[in-house]
């Protein structure tokens, strides 16, 4: 019977270590993306396309490599959004160590994106 309780009390815990969280914090954001998206740098230097973000309480904007899970960016729209931001506990060693997830989005405005040509085209 006491070998019983134990294999028990093993898988228990091997159960319990299995669905330990993967998240060591969270915290809620408010941020604006901006209504184009920027160049930005991919892990393996190819150029790819980032959001534009200006996070509440700084006059810049900076490019937003993370996904933001439940948002769905429009071209031309500027969005201020409220997220929430999971520390990941064992991020892998090519990826962020943050999750996000959308929690609501608080303002939406049209804007007219500039159309950019360049020189020495026709």
């Amino acid at each position: 019977m006491t070998r019983l309780l134990r294999h028990i009390a093993l898988a228990v815990a091997i159960l319990c270590m299995a669905c330990d969280n993967p998240f060591s914090a969270r915290t809620e954001l408010e941020l604006t993306v901006m209504e184009a998206r920027v160049r930005c740098m991919g892990i393996f230097g190819q150029v790819e396309s980032c959001l534009s973000v200006r996070w509440q309480g700084k006059t810049e904007t900076e490019a937003f490599y993370d996904s933001i899970e439940g948002f769905t960016f429009v071209e031309g729209v500027r969005q201020r959004i409220r997220v929430e931001r999971l520390t990941v506990k064992y991020p892998p060693a090519d990826g962020s160590s943050y999750q996000y997830r959308l929690l609501a989005v608080l303002d939406r405005t049209t804007v007219v994106v500039p159309v950019v040509i360049p020189l020495g085209a026709r």
